[in-house]
């Protein structure tokens, strides 16, 4: 009993460190654009806004891997000025022209709660997040956050959390300046269904002009953490990379904590072998020592078997 208090201890204790650090090493990030009071006046959808129909010249874009907000579902949108390209520098996020606007929808089944924009305006990505109001007819700019009550059916309700302006820039924070987190050019390297067609989504970019022709053939492709034929190493190391690294990486909020959690990182230098016990608590507690920091009220049950599923195996090697 005295060694589990222990090891109780030394978590609170070291979760407590990283907090305070790294409130410590965050600077301010100011937007230089400011955003209109009504979603509906960036052009984003046409017809009723509550259909959520995109404009037509506004792209759906899809991902391999995709970030877990307690279980909201998401709907992802870019827009780019007229006779502007994204250009591919590596498997990383592209290269977004001036004005590039993406869009990101969170909603549960008839219930859209928020949409989050970046902004690309004078070389800086700009943040913003709207509420949507209960008739699904207009979403309002925020300042300061909300809460909203999920109703769900036979389950727990979700307190789900709108995080203000400050809480998206320190997910988007590298290096000091904001930055997209999950359009890279490999988790968008994947099929998709266009016209009741299956279509490479990159090749799908292409042709419609708004990517830069280009050889496709070098580009990776990014594991789905969902899919069971991908190995556990794979999937493990996907989730990470879409909950945990934007934080844990060089250049991020918790860069400092030796937990390096991007893709690429090799397993000897991620600090994984070290703080396996520390991930699991983080993940199941809840408050404001539960993992990922941000975005999230409740454990993610498929994740955290998924990881643990991946530590175990960690173990035995």
């Amino acid at each position: 009993m005295k060694a589990s208090k222990l090891v109780v201890t030394g978590m609170l204790t070291f979760s407590i460190t990283i907090v305070y650090f790294g409130l410590r090493n965050t600077g301010s990030i100011e937007n230089n654009y400011t955003f209109p009071g009504k979603l509906s006046d960036l052009k984003l959808f046409k017809g009723p806004l509550k259909e959520r129909i995109p404009d037509d010249n506004v792209r759906l874009l899809e991902l391999s891997s995709t970030l877990y907000t307690d279980h909201a579902d998401k709907q992802r949108l870019l827009k780019l000025p007229p006779g502007t390209k994204l250009k591919i520098i590596d498997d990383g996020l592209p290269q977004f022209p001036e004005g590039s606007l993406l869009a990101k929808t969170f909603y549960y089944p008839n219930q859209p709660i928020e949409t989050r924009i970046l902004y690309l305006k004078n070389g800086k990505w700009n943040a913003a997040t709207y509420q949507w109001n209960v008739t699904q007819t207009e979403a309002l700019l925020l300042t300061n956050g909300a809460t909203v009550q999920i109703k769900q059916n036979n389950k727990p309700d979700i307190n789900y959390h709108i995080p203000t302006a400050t809480e998206c820039i320190s997910c988007h924070r590298s290096n000091g300046t904001l930055q997209p987190i999950g359009p890279k050019i490999r988790n968008l390297n994947r099929m998709i269904i266009r016209n009741n067609k299956s279509v490479s989504q990159l090749t799908d970019l292409q042709q419609q002009q708004l990517l830069h022709a280009t050889s496709l053939k070098e580009i990776t492709t990014f594991p789905d953490y969902n899919d069971p034929e991908q190995t556990l190493t794979l999937r493990a190391r996907a989730y990470m990379e879409l909950n945990c690294a934007h934080c844990h990486q060089a250049g991020g909020m918790a860069g400092y904590t030796n937990l390096l959690l991007s893709y690429e990182i090799p397993f000897g230098k991620t600090g994984l072998a070290r703080q396996q016990p520390n991930i699991i608590f983080r993940m199941e507690t809840s408050g404001a020592l539960h993992m990922p920091k941000l975005g999230t009220t409740t454990t993610d049950p498929v994740g955290l078997a998924l990881i643990k599923a991946y530590i175990k195996s960690l173990d035995r090697s």
